[in-house]
């Protein structure tokens, strides 16, 4: 198997996420769309929240974006994402990347100081955020307080 790395996304990354984005959704993808996009995290963050697997070669063969959000609880503002774009090339399908770029984001996740995700999953993802043990609301709607981000939801609150 060849050896994945998962990390957070750069901007040098854009050209190599785009090729992978039109192989999965069959749509290209424009640095101004990308931009609007994420408009939000680079204000918040100064960068996109997206997370990518790549090959040693750098070719991106994997991918999570979120986008980020503020909840209120009980009268307090906490901050979540929503998971936006997932996605695996074809020829890496079956081998748990998602769940292993998920489980990547969950740490950063938790160092932004994010308290809970949230995403409306599609056909290709929704087995993946259950096996993570997210719940389910008619197999579209997910929540996350992951354990990772549990003690931050809990600072939060």
């Amino acid at each position: 198997m060849d050896e994945i790395e998962i990390r957070r996304f750069e901007l040098e990354d854009f050209d190599r996420y785009k090729q992978a984005y039109r192989e999965v959704f069959k749509f290209e993808l424009s640095e101004g769309y990308f931009r609007w996009k994420h408009k939000k995290n680079f204000e918040e963050y100064n960068h996109p929240i997206v997370y990518v697997a790549t090959t040693k070669s750098g070719r991106i063969v994997g991918a999570n974006s979120f986008f980020s959000e503020t909840a209120s609880h009980l009268g307090k503002s906490i901050k979540v994402v929503q998971s936006g774009d997932t996605l695996v090339v074809s020829d890496f399908r079956g081998r748990s990347l998602f769940m292993s770029i998920l489980e990547f984001a969950h740490r950063d996740l938790a160092q932004l100081g994010v308290a809970a995700v949230f995403g409306f999953a599609n056909d290709n993802s929704v087995r993946g955020f259950v096996k993570q043990g997210y719940a389910s609301r008619s197999n579209t709607v997910f929540l996350s307080f992951s354990p990772t981000l549990a003690e931050v939801a809990k600072r939060a609150i």
